[in-house]
């Protein structure tokens, strides 16, 4: 039983396994109506999302929360160039597809689940009708947002260093794992989730494929409404990164700080995640869904 489904509601939460791109994926499928495709980062699955799903699904909205590569029962792959962005991006859209959802959909995400939202919007356009971003902001406003964001992110850097990261993040009980991570509440889950064959250099693959090589992807100006919400206790992203996102926007954007919120709002302030994403779709109607949008190839 997924575990949003212990919520009490009348919505039931369907969740399936497809077969794309060469991986079992698996998918929590809540609601009906408008499409809403909620992204997870790290070291989360879809589980993240277990009390803000059914504020969105009673509203009228059916949420799509795949678990990402690597990570919850999706499979992880071997090969670091197999969490490149956008294989996971072509993931997404095949999921989409595979779900028969054609029009474009409204994004939720957080983390790494913000950085693919982020890439799908600046690249895929075509598939979202807008955005809501946690935590992380356009990344060229990440990669310029300056030395203490570096400082911030210095276990970023720490992940490059192949087979010596994988020790240290496992030394002494998983100590520095629970200290980047750093919300005790949710520690044992997610170490659940690591100690598995393979899951903890999963998680680090997605640095090593995008950090640096992100770079140097062109990502232009935003052409979909975007609404940025950071935590002002946020550890590793600063504010400067999603401020500045707005030099970045062709189209609405729109800034909330959450004061005494940290990196992981979703599980801290669910009924805030929830009520932004309402507002800020309903404020946003659907892009026009006439372009006749194809499956992925």
């Amino acid at each position: 039983m997924p575990p949003w489904q212990k919520v009490k509601s009348q919505v039931t939460t369907e969740t399936i396994t497809l077969e794309i791109n060469g991986l079992r994926h698996r998918v929590f499928v809540s609601g009906e109506g408008r499409p809403v495709l909620l992204l997870h980062g790290w070291p989360d699955s879809a589980a993240l999302w277990r009390d803000v799903i059914p504020r969105l699904t009673e509203k009228g909205y059916r949420t799509i929360a795949p678990d990402l590569r690597g990570f919850g029962e999706t499979d992880a792959p071997a090969a670091t160039k197999s969490y490149e962005l956008e294989r996971i991006a072509d993931d997404i859209l095949k999921i989409l597809d595979a779900l028969n959802v054609r029009e474009p959909v409204d994004i939720v995400g957080h983390d790494w689940g913000s950085v693919l939202g982020w890439h799908l919007t600046l690249l895929h356009d075509e598939r979202v009708n807008s955005f809501v971003a946690y935590s992380v902001g356009h990344p060229k406003a990440f990669a310029r947002a300056g030395l203490r964001q570096i400082a911030h992110s210095w276990y970023m850097l720490l992940y490059e260093l192949r087979y010596v990261a994988e020790w240290l993040f496992r030394a002494n009980g998983y100590w520095l794992t629970r200290k980047v991570a750093n919300y005790q509440p949710e520690t044992e889950n997610w170490l659940r989730d690591l100690s598995r064959q393979g899951r903890l250099s999963a998680g680090m693959k997605w640095y090593r494929a995008n950090v640096i090589p992100g770079l140097f992807i062109n990502y232009g100006r935003c052409q979909r409404p975007v609404m940025g919400v950071w935590g002002s206790e946020d550890h590793t992203a600063q504010e400067k990164q999603m401020k500045t996102t707005a030099k970045y926007m062709d189209e609405a954007w729109r800034y909330e700080r959450l004061e005494g919120v940290g990196h992981w709002i979703p599980l801290e302030q669910p009924k805030r995640t929830a009520e932004f994403a309402l507002e800020w779709f309903g404020e946003h109607g659907k892009a026009s869904a006439a372009e006749g949008l194809q499956p992925t190839p």
